[in-house]
């Protein structure tokens, strides 16, 4: 066999990591010797390796095949003190099989030399707007893999790379020969605003905008044509015109335009079932078969223009078992609305989400109960649409029309009916302690003459302006927060507050006294409450 010509490199001195210059002593690498066994590719190495302050150190094996021009090759196979943990002596040896190494390579220039090192440092810096996530410095043995590091961009920045050009943000340094220190680099994100006209209308102002985070874009505004009126935007932001601040986000938003409805009622057929099509049209006058044709309690909703307006929301102090959080405010209504002439009926609510939750079951004219906010509507209030699953979101996406629930305001107004006293036929209730027999009776169903349970929409008189069941038989779910407290002060068109745990009820049941049917008794509960006392009436916008 061949032999290769081995010969060894000077002792060599490699410094050690971070250390004090006063008291620490770099390891040095001597008498260095490498022999190769006869008939064998297997190389013996012995050095000496001293360091006064390190227990242990790294020691690597190089190997030049070029006589020390270049140190290319770092062994594989090597035995004995090599590596990580090696203490500091006399007499240290190695056994190289250069063969699996260099397996059939012969060379007469070949070199080896040792090199010792105390420790490597890995430090990680966070730039401006960022965090490191992971132990930064780290302490190595040369040639060891670090552990991993990510780079943490703040809310609205991005990770840009690192300071070595590392493009991703974990990273796990790994066969490490020296120090490395190393600063993340984050960028603030920017955005694009996007607002498009739906149809029949359009946008003014710039679109799309480029905005960075936390900026603001420049005012749009949502401009119908001619017979229409701006509803909402998709987000379902109200109003026509728009500026975003504090952007956080790409926004991608459609202004919505709806045809301004002026006759005094509209119809809903639902009677093709929740497959539809369902098609909404408009009429002047009430049907004159309102109550004798039962369509119009199973297969057909009505709905009642009402006109803008102001009145006093509330109930004066002399009104007898009034609560504390009926405070008197005047109310601007500056838009007319459509309001249910009747509540929604168990089978018009079957008709539209296939579904019969109520529990007085077996007439389809009585109204739905055990039907939850979260059912009737759900979604978001304000500046927000129905969910698709409930029954206004299946309503809204069969007929193309923005059905909704009335706000507590629109509900007050339309119960009163331009009537200032406890119910909407300008009579005053009696107070605690009586049933008000001969008032209440007339108008709806409550504890005295309900035979506790919910009886056919429409069965007692309509208040002035033609709508039903305004007090007892169930309570009717609004839009509106529950304030908790009490709502008193002027205000133009109400939504209640942004955020809360439960919603709004109005108008009592067929087992609540009279006193707590009144038009400005309020009551409220969680949204997701399901209960056979509960349920609910359409409202539309008609525009300007």
């Amino acid at each position: 066999m061949r032999r290769m010509i081995m010969r060894t490199a000077a002792a060599v001195i490699v410094a050690a990591g971070i250390q004090s210059a006063a008291m620490a002593a770099d390891p040095v690498v001597s008498n260095v010797a490498a022999s190769q066994r006869a008939g064998t590719k297997l190389v013996d190495i012995s050095y000496d390796l001293a360091d006064p302050d390190s227990p242990q150190l790294t020691v690597k094996l190089w190997v030049s095949s070029d006589g020390g021009t270049t140190w290319t090759v770092h062994p594989d196979h090597c035995v004995g003190d090599v590596g990580n943990g090696i203490a500091p002596g006399t007499g240290k040896n190695i056994l190289w099989n250069a063969g699996l190494d260099f397996a059939g390579f012969n060379s007469s220039n070949m070199k080896v030399k040792v090199v010792a090192v105390d420790t490597v440092t890995l430090t990680y810096t966070a730039g401006a707007h960022g965090t490191i996530s992971g132990l930064s410095p780290q302490t190595l043995y040369y040639g060891a893999t670090g552990s991993a590091v990510t780079a943490m961009p703040a809310t609205g920045y991005h990770f840009t790379g690192w300071s070595d050009s590392v493009a991703t943000a974990s990273r796990t340094d790994a066969n490490v020969t020296g120090d490395i220190s190393v600063t993340a680099n984050f960028d603030i994100n920017s955005y694009t605003l996007t607002y498009t006209a739906g149809a029949n209308g359009s946008i003014t102002g710039t679109s799309p905008q480029t905005v960075e985070f936390g900026g603001s874009g420049s005012a749009v505004t949502a401009v119908p044509d001619s017979g229409y009126y701006f509803l909402q935007w998709s987000d379902g932001v109200t109003t026509a015109s728009r500026t975003n601040t504090n952007v956080a986000g790409n926004i991608n938003v459609t202004a919505i335009f709806a045809i301004i409805r002026t006759s005094d009622y509209v119809v809903v057929d639902v009677s093709n079932g929740p497959s539809g099509p369902w098609t909404v049209s408009e009429q002047a006058t009430v049907p004159a078969d309102l109550l004798t044709d039962d369509s119009w309690r199973t297969t057909k909703i009505l709905l009642r223009r009402i006109s803008a307006g102001t009145f006093t929301m509330g109930s004066p102090v002399t009104e007898p078992s009034r609560s504390s959080n009926e405070t008197q405010h005047s109310v601007t209504l500056s838009s007319p609305f459509y309001i249910g002439v009747f509540d929604v009926t168990q089978k018009q609510y079957e008709l539209v989400t296939g579904a019969t939750p109520s529990s007085f079951s077996g007439d389809p004219k009585r109204p739905v109960e055990q039907v939850s906010w979260n059912d009737a509507r759900g979604g978001a209030w304000p500046n927000g649409a129905p969910s698709a699953s409930t029954f206004m979101g299946k309503l809204r996406a069969g007929t193309d029309v923005f059905f909704d629930l009335p706000t507590e305001a629109q509900w007050e107004y339309a119960c009163r009916a331009g009537t200032t006293k406890s119910y909407n036929d300008q009579t005053q209730n009696g107070g605690a302690g009586t049933d008000d027999t001969g008032l209440l009776a007339n108008l709806g169903w409550y504890s005295s003459n309900s035979g506790s349970a919910t009886h056919d929409v429409g069965g007692k008189q309509a208040n002035a302006w033609g709508l039903y069941d305004m007090h007892g038989n169930v309570f009717e779910w609004c839009l509106d927060w529950w304030d908790g407290s009490d709502y008193s002060g002027d205000v133009t068109d109400p939504v209640g507050l942004v955020s809360g745990s439960s919603r709004v009820m109005r108008g009592g049941y067929w087992n609540y006294g009279a006193s707590s049917c009144r038009s400005a008794f309020r009551s409220y509960s969680s949204p997701a409450s399901r209960s056979y006392v509960i349920g609910f009436r359409l409202a539309l916008p008609a525009g300007q």
